[in-house]
């Protein structure tokens, strides 16, 4: 199930253009196919220095709906330098007390299981946040697999999306000064 659902996502994920419809393929992915009960994806502001929520499936409370995670926050670093996936426990080794309990809330105010890095070169595009599975089974290896590939392609499926983005604006900033400079040569005439 996990392949079939592999090869459908990455055949649409190579026609999507659009970032809402990026995360909803995710989730959908998340959701019917590893049967987690709640799954979200935060994408990086335009600005890259904070992390939002841009969708999510499942039941989710104001709280969680808006976490940001901002450029400076430990759980950032660990994403953009480890380039791996997170759980909560992987800060029970963390000696500052304060840095591992600004990390464990945010894993305790979403209720997740796991962080994945959305990374593509040395940015971090974003993150995809799953929560446990229905039927009360950990993730596995086969199910962290599927997520950090699912990651992979929708990097890909994002640049592109934001490089189409860039080329509309472009075209409507130069139809615009089109525009302005065939009026101003009908005005010379």
């Amino acid at each position: 199930a996990y392949r079939v659902a592999l090869r459908e996502i990455s055949e649409a994920m190579v026609s999507m253009l659009s970032l809402n419809e990026i995360a909803d393929r995710i989730l959908i992915a998340l959701t019917d196919t590893m049967g987690v009960e709640r799954a979200m994806v935060l994408l990086a502001a335009d600005d890259g220095k904070v992390l939002r929520p841009i969708a999510s499936r499942g039941d989710w409370d104001e709280g969680a709906l808006g976490v940001e995670i901002p450029a400076d926050h430990p759980i950032w670093k660990h994403l953009w330098m480890r380039r791996d996936d997170l759980t909560r426990v992987d800060f029970d080794d963390q000696y500052d007390v304060e840095r591992r309990e600004l990390c464990r809330d945010v894993f305790d105010t979403m209720e997740i299981e796991l962080l994945v890095p959305i990374l593509y070169g040395v940015d971090l595009l974003g993150v995809i946040a799953v929560g446990r599975k229905r039927s009360g089974d950990r993730l596995m290896a086969d199910d962290r697999l599927l997520l950090r590939t699912l990651a992979n392609q929708s990097s890909i499926a994002i640049e592109n999306a934001k490089a189409f983005d860039e080329i509309a604006k472009l075209n409507e900033t130069l139809e615009a000064r089109v525009e302005e400079r065939t009026g101003e040569l009908r005005d010379t005439q």
